[in-house]
C-alpha cells in the first residue's frame, strides 16, 4: 500500500502541488479513502471550459430529459424567485424573429394558401393527412413568412424536406408546379 503523499503531480501543467490544489473526486467504497482528480484545480477548470464542454452539454441535456419533471419544478421555483428574468431573452427572440420576417401567420393568409393548393399537400398532393405550414425556402436559409414562401405540407413531407431547399427536395416538374401556384398567390 503506497504511503500518504502530501503533494501530487498535475500531468497537464507538470507542477507538483499540495493535495489541497486538487478537487476531491469521491470516496472509495472499499476503504473509505478520498480520491482526488488527476488535474489540479486550475487545469481542471481549463479542461472543463475547452475539451469537455460539448460532453458536459450533452450530459446536462440527457439529465434534463430523464429528469424532466424535476427540472421543470426547479425552473418554476426559480422563475418565482426571479420574476422577469427571462423577459429580456423573450424580447430579444421576438425582435430577432420580427427582423427575419418570422412570427405568427394570419389565419386569412393560411386559408388563402390552402385554397390555392386545393387543400392538399404541396409536395405529394395528399388530402388525407392533416396539413401544416411549411416554408418553401426554409427559414434557416433566410426564407421569410410571406405568402410567397408558405405552402401546405403533410407532416411526412414536411419532416422529409427538413431544411433542404426545394430544388434539392422536389423533382423539376413538382418544383415548377409549386412555383406556379405561389406566383398566382402573389398576383
Amino acid at each position: 500500500m503506497p504511503a500518504y503523499q502530501p503533494e501530487k503531480l498535475c500531468p497537464d501543467c507538470g507542477s507538483v502541488l499540495p493535495r489541497s490544489a486538487f478537487y476531491k473526486k469521491g470516496k472509495s467504497k472499499k476503504d473509505g479513502k478520498s480520491y482526488l482528480t488527476t488535474r489540479c484545480k486550475k487545469c481542471h477548470k481549463e479542461w472543463r471550459k475547452t475539451e469537455n464542454r460539448e460532453y458536459e452539454r450533452k450530459a446536462i441535456r440527457r439529465w434534463r430529459a430523464s429528469n424532466r419533471e424535476r427540472w421543470n419544478a426547479y425552473m418554476r421555483q426559480w422563475r418565482k424567485v426571479h420574476p422577469g428574468s427571462d423577459d429580456y431573452r423573450k424580447e430579444t427572440y421576438r425582435q430577432f424573429n420580427s427582423r427575419k420576417g418570422r412570427g405568427r401567420i394570419p389565419r386569412e393568409v393560411w386559408e388563402q394558401t390552402l385554397k390555392a393548393f386545393d387543400y392538399s399537400c404541396a409536395y405529394c398532393g395528399t388530402t388525407d393527412a392533416p396539413l401544416c405550414v411549411d416554408h418553401f425556402i426554409p427559414q434557416s436559409r433566410d426564407g421569410d413568412s410571406s405568402i410567397a414562401n408558405l405552402v401546405p405540407a403533410c407532416k411526412s413531407c414536411n419532416s422529409t424536406k427538413n431544411n433542404r431547399l426545394p430544388e434539392d427536395f422536389l423533382s423539376l416538374d413538382d418544383y415548377s408546379r409549386v412555383v406556379k401556384v405561389l406566383q398566382t398567390l402573389m398576383a
